[in-house]
């Protein structure tokens, strides 16, 4: 019986991957065959940059990485691989189709409602170890996109978060948010501080440079 639900479940999660491939290639279809269509921000994932093989030794994870296809069936990373999929198609599509294109790989989108049932999170404790805990709120990632979207020289992607759980203290603050029903507990001292292994220092100028020209414009 357990068996049979745990394939149901796997069958659930390649369709609704399936789905999300099939909804990036509509997007990028219509978006090729609009004139007045400047400039397209893919959202994807921070997931879609950090699970492959070898993850662990990894120096410092950017824009450049991928999350491994054949890594993320074998441990069941749905959404890495939903995530993974659908920009790599939007990718393939835009460069194929002329697109002026730019994907915003987001972290953990925090906000009400966020619980440890949410897809992204599989393999959560995984990616504390390695560093690569990030989180975004809903502000930061509306002004991300809009600097992708309005500054000329955007290009490529751009991994987007403002904060990364790498401390003890920053783990029990997460867990507290994403299960508040949990019973509270104060992080040992035996924890260590997780070094942070991502960084979104192209994302970072490029919202410097875009704040600097507005405040140009308004003098």
């Amino acid at each position: 019986m357990l068996d049979r639900l745990a394939a149901n479940q796997a069958i659930c999660w390649e369709v609704m991957v399936e789905v999300e491939v099939r909804a990036a290639q509509n997007v990028l279809e219509a978006c090729a065959q609009t004139d007045t269509m400047e400039r397209v921000v893919f959202t994807s994932s921070v997931t879609a940059v950090v699970w492959k093989d070898g993850h662990k030794l990894v120096d410092a994870f950017d824009e450049r990485n991928w999350s491994d296809l054949a890594f993320c069936r074998k441990f069941k990373l749905w959404h890495a691989l939903a995530k993974t999929l659908s920009e790599k198609t939007a990718w393939a599509l835009a460069m194929d189709r002329g697109v002026d294109m730019v994907a915003i790989n987001a972290g953990l989108l925090t906000g009400p409602g966020l619980t440890n049932a949410h897809p992204y999170l599989k393999g959560a404790p995984d990616m504390y170890e390695d560093g690569v805990l990030v989180t975004v709120d809903a502000d930061f990632l509306a002004d991300a996109h809009m600097a992708v979207y309005e500054s000329p020289t955007a290009y490529g992607r751009y991994l987007c978060f403002n904060n990364a759980v790498c401390r003890p203290e920053d783990a029990a603050e997460f867990a507290q948010m994403i299960s508040p029903s949990a019973p509270h507990s104060a992080p040992s001292d035996e924890l260590k501080v997780i070094p942070q292994r991502i960084q979104n220092k192209k994302l970072n100028k490029l919202m410097v440079e875009f704040a600097s020209a507005i405040y140009g414009d308004l003098d």
